[in-house]
């Protein structure tokens, strides 16, 4: 039972960060809201929780490339390292 209520933590969590990806500004730093800072920091939170859970969940898992987003030169942009 606990365990498929982690699986179920895991599946909306992702299911959070696709949401907010697919809805969020992507204009200059200069332009976004404060709202649009507060999703990227949960984007990026959700992603580290996410990423402990799987490794909790799945240690034998092949790992991939783990993407966050941040502003490169005022652009909001995903990356591999933050």
């Amino acid at each position: 039972m606990s365990r498929e209520l982690l699986e179920e933590s895991v599946k909306s969590l992702i299911d959070i960060n696709n949401n907010i990806y697919t809805r969020i500004s992507w204009l200059p730093k200069e332009e976004i809201s404060e709202d649009d800072y507060e999703l990227i920091r949960l984007f990026n939170s959700n992603i580290d929780l996410t990423q402990r859970l799987l490794d909790f969940l799945y240690p034998e898992r092949q790992k991939g490339d783990v993407k966050k987003l941040c502003f490169k030169q005022s652009k909001l942009e995903e990356v591999s390292d933050v």
